[in-house]
């Protein structure tokens, strides 16, 4: 009976490994996995890191193009502000100067 108790025992521990040797290697299958999963995580991550940055420079690009339009309009307004003045300044000018070069 003890015999029979030995080798019930002998053979469950030997199921056991068996058991443990197909669970180490699924294991060992499901952590190769995840590190491909995460390897390609890894470099999707990187891509939509290198998209917002790339949509990060354009939209700060655009900013940096309206300021200088905003600035170049600026100074048209201030050229032409400064010819019309020039040009209704000197026309007064020419004016008073027809009508006083006749007065003596």
């Amino acid at each position: 009976m003890m015999e029979n108790i030995e080798i019930k025992l002998i053979e469950m521990i030997a199921e056991m490994k068996e058991q443990i040797g197909s669970i180490n290697q699924r294991t060992e299958q499901i952590l190769e996995q995840t590190q491909k999963t995460n390897g390609r995580v890894t470099k999707l991550e990187c891509r939509v890191s290198d998209i917002e940055k790339r949509n990060d420079n354009e939209n700060g690009a655009k900013q940096v193009k309206k300021e200088i339009d905003n600035k170049k309009w600026d100074i048209q307004k201030m050229f032409l502000n400064t010819l019309i003045s020039g040009t209704v300044g000197g026309a007064i000018g020419y004016i008073a100067s027809l009508i006083f070069s006749g007065v003596k």
